[in-house]
């Protein structure tokens, strides 16, 4: 799985070729899947974010993306997934950049959003054909099992046939003081089955598992989960999560903790769950407006200082 930061913020465009292990090249004749499988996350690119109303809050980037078109990517996303549905996520200049027209270059992405993001995001699109849709992810923990949306990944190796695909779930916060659709993750897990073609009774299967969650989400939102996917006995490993280093609080009324920062990150660590990656998520320095501004106050750690 290949990472790419395009903003100093949240947007982060997550690149996946399913190749067997003992492969050591993506050349052709050895992985047929050699073009990636991609998922953009959060895209914002352009134009100032408001929350609520711009007399409250608005935020500007002050680091200015790598792109600022969606065309500048080398491929459409295969997947685009957004996590909250303010505008810093979910953002309609950013989105209405894509192509969804029949023969357009965006006519087959397919967006999974939570729930609020969904329906404004049906609404910019308008109509959307079968085979190209919106889909409204659920709470895990209340789905369970119906929680799981599963996309197949097309793939082939010549020594056998790969099976992939990739599991999105929606995590929130268990309680409703913790603020649950603030305070969330969306889980991307990357699962892929090995058919050597001597021995098709002995699949082989590797999974890699990311944890995005912008703004932080406490241990007790991930851990029946994390545990579900566990070995009996082994403890709960995340390869990947994408957490901000910085703590931004507010008055409670104006939401209380609004990113959850390092001691976070500590927390989760601290109750078992391994973590082998963690970078930094929605720590840009941002241009701020609006009655929000003088009340806002943060922590920041870097990279050293969160070692």
């Amino acid at each position: 799985v290949a990472v790419t930061h395009l903003s100093a913020d949240a947007t982060f465009l997550l690149s996946y070729v399913p190749i067997h292990p003992q492969l050591q090249s993506t050349a052709p004749g050895t992985n047929a899947a050699a073009t990636p499988f991609t998922l953009l996350l959060d895209p914002w690119l352009v134009g100032p974010s408001p929350v609520f109303h711009p007399s409250f809050s608005t935020q500007s980037h002050t680091t200015p993306p790598s792109i600022t078109h969606l065309s500048q990517l080398e491929k459409s996303p295969d997947i685009i997934l957004i996590s909250q549905d303010k505008s810093d996520h979910c953002n309609e200049e950013t989105l209405r950049q894509l192509d969804v027209s029949p023969g357009g270059r965006d006519e087959n992405v397919r967006v999974f959003a939570v729930r609020g993001a969904a329906g404004k995001v049906k609404g910019w699109f308008g109509k959307i054909k079968e085979g190209r849709r919106v889909v409204e992810l659920r709470d895990w923990k209340r789905a369970k099992r119906d929680g799981v949306v599963r996309v197949e990944i097309p793939a082939c190796w010549e020594g056998g046939t790969i099976e992939a695909c990739v599991e999105i779930t929606d995590h929130r916060a268990i309680h409703q003081w913790e603020f649950p659709t603030l305070h969330s993750a969306l889980g991307i897990r990357f699962v892929t089955t090995y058919i050597p073609v001597t021995t098709p009774s002995s699949p082989i299967t590797h999974t890699h598992l990311t944890m995005f969650t912008p703004h932080g989400v406490p241990p007790s939102g991930l851990l029946p989960y994390l545990t579900d996917l566990s070995p009996p006995q082994q403890a709960p490993i995340i390869d990947l999560l994408l957490h901000p280093f910085t703590l931004t609080t507010a008055p409670l009324h104006l939401g209380g903790k609004i990113t959850l920062g390092i001691p976070n990150i500590t927390k989760l660590l601290k109750s078992g769950v391994g973590v082998r990656i963690v970078a930094s998520a929605h720590d840009e320095k941002k241009e701020v407006g609006g009655y929000v501004r003088s009340r806002i106050k943060t922590r920041r750690w870097g990279r050293e200082e969160a070692k």
